[in-house]
């Protein structure tokens, strides 16, 4: 199992529960932790947020499309 999916596997942990006082608040401290994160680990979260959406198949993977062969005229 590659690191991607380990971490793809991990549950969101709703045990942690904020309170703001404004509506500028929320948002500035998701703007600070998204900031303090990697690169790797916001495109990580991207992929969670995805699946999650749309859902994973394992049969489905990859691009879906066809191929058509052409034949070109020499000039």
């Amino acid at each position: 199992m590659s690191r991607m999916d380990d971490i793809l596997s991990q549950k969101v942990d709703r045990s942690k529960i904020a309170v703001f006082h404004s509506f500028e608040e929320p948002d500035r401290s998701e703007r600070e932790y998204w900031m303090s994160c990697t690169p790797e680990e916001r495109l990580t979260a991207l992929e969670m947020m995805r699946r999650n959406a749309f859902g994973y198949d394992e049969n489905e993977r990859g691009l879906q499309g066809f191929f058509e062969v052409v034949e070109r005229k020499k000039r």
